[in-house]
């Protein structure tokens, strides 16, 4: 029995790492079909054709300074030069806005891309001992690499997040639980016409922190709250059951409570976490 459990630990840290790494690369590709747009935009610009009807504009100009007096005393000819300079001249600084905005969204995007690498490659290469770690810094991490999801499926995230202190937490199982409840609550909001909302709160209950997540979809029952966190249960015709209840493990792991709550059908779903707060070094000389 407890090498069971212990290979099912073992798998769910693995589905973990996996999750986080798909969610990266999922968002990254998404991110470049964006720099891609951006970049034929800003191509389109600079392949102007008024630049080469300026440019014969400029030649027609030159050739008139042999006999600029002739040229300026036809009127037609200087007000249409003139009318059509002024033309050009907004065209192109509508271009040149319109490249401006482009080159930020791009700058936007590289350093988006930059975030998501960087939270994958410190949530990879992290073990599954506990750090002195703040819950902000986790749940933004959570939240980039999955920011191309909440903007596909129109949900909008609203933070409440006050300051904490620091705390020993095992970062990596942590956001595999973050990412987790992110995703289920994406999948109750797309069943419903409600607006997609996921508020997250945080604060500080005396020794311990609480993590809030609240969705708007669509519900749990009374019969359900109590099982969601049973191995094997699910709502999904695909679901395996798996990813709420290893959520529980890392949670009671780190020595916290996870649970749900909900006013049922069509009234959203809560997921509450409260982790206690203790630091690495008090943790280290528990006798536990």
């Amino acid at each position: 029995m407890v090498e069971h459990q212990r290979k099912s630990i073992e798998k769910a840290h693995k589905a973990g790492m996996a999750d986080i790494a798909t969610g990266a690369l999922h968002n990254i590709g998404n991110i470049l079909n964006s720099i891609k747009t951006s970049a034929h935009l800003i191509y389109k610009n600079v392949e102007n054709p008024f630049i080469d009807k300026l440019n014969k504009a400029n030649s027609l100009l030159l050739e008139s300074v042999s006999d600029w007096q002739q040229f300026t005393a036809n009127k037609d000819k200087v007000e249409k030069l003139s009318d059509y300079y002024q033309r050009v001249g907004e065209h192109l600084e509508k271009q040149r806005e319109s490249a401006k905005y482009e080159i930020n969204r791009l700058n936007e995007h590289i350093e988006l891309i930059a975030n998501v690498i960087s939270a994958q490659q410190n949530y990879a290469s992290a073990g599954y001992i506990s750090e002195d770690l703040t819950i902000e810094r986790i749940i933004e991490d959570s939240l980039a690499i999955l920011s191309e999801m909440f903007t596909k499926y129109d949900i909008r995230v609203i933070k409440q997040i006050e300051a904490v202190p620091q705390m020993a937490l095992q970062k990596t199982k942590l956001m595999h639980t973050l990412i987790n409840i992110f995703k289920n609550a994406k999948d109750a909001m797309l069943t419903i016409d409600n607006d997609r909302l996921l508020t997250i709160n945080v604060h500080q209950e005396n020794d311990f922190v609480l993590i809030r997540v609240t969705d708007t979809g669509e519900g749990i029952s009374d019969e359900n709250l109590a099982r969601i966190f049973t191995h094997g249960f699910t709502t999904k015709s695909t679901g395996h059951g798996f990813g709420l209840h290893s959520t529980a493990n890392y949670i009671q792991e780190m020595g916290g409570q996870i649970w749900a709550e909900s006013q049922g059908s069509g009234h959203g779903c809560t997921i509450n976490i409260r982790i206690p707060i203790i630091s690495k070094a008090a943790q280290d000389l528990s006798p536990d």
